[in-house]
């Protein structure tokens, strides 16, 4: 049986997030970096509510409970203890009165912070010397990643029963990608 998506990136369930680790690890630019996350985020909580479904329950079921603590628990359990449940229970109790936007755009911050501090305790001291350095380079980042979380919130919010997709790159993004490919040779050397 395959590991369950997890927010911990020491985990086989968060592997997903190792590229966004390795990114940063290897102080790639800031839209590198951002790309990963906006590459990983919404893999991630698809794969989330793919498994809150084979426990019998759905992401539009926690949106439905989310004023109700004795109902979020039930589903919490069902999904036994899934860290994006735990998650969610908590961005819902600090959001508690929000408009559900709101709350799902939080819940998204909650699942990139929770990466970040982790990236952060990783590298700071090794790879990077300086923890306000990284933290400049972790909020420019988000700032990046933020249309495509909005996107992401918007769509969750107008059909909680959607799964997340990742962003098409622009037909400019796919000509260069597809240029860069043609320049290198099968022996993998550029011509």
């Amino acid at each position: 049986m395959a590991e369950n998506e997890s927010l911990d990136i020491g985990t086989p369930g968060g592997q997903r997030w190792k590229h966004v680790l390795d990114a940063v690890e290897k102080r790639k630019s800031n839209p590198e970096i951002a790309r990963q996350v906006e590459l990983k985020l919404p893999k991630s909580l698809r794969k989330a509510f793919k498994e809150f479904l084979e426990c019998g329950t759905s992401f539009s079921d926690f949106m439905a409970s989310r004023d109700d603590q004795k109902a979020m628990r039930k589903l919490i359990r069902r999904c036994d203890g899934h860290e994006f449940a735990n998650l969610f229970q908590q961005t819902a109790s600090v959001c508690e009165g929000e408009p559900d936007r709101q709350l799902i755009s939080s819940y998204l911050d909650g699942v990139v912070d929770r990466v970040f501090d982790q990236i952060a305790h990783k590298v700071v001291g090794n790879q990077w010397e300086s923890v306000n350095e990284l933290k400049k380079v972790l909020d420019d980042v988000r700032e990046r990643v933020r249309p495509d979380m909005n996107r992401i919130a918007k769509k969750l919010d107008d059909k909680n029963d959607w799964l997340p997709t990742v962003k098409q790159s622009s037909k400019e993004q796919k000509q260069k990608d597809e240029k860069g490919l043609m320049e290198v040779s099968l022996l993998g050397d550029k011509k």
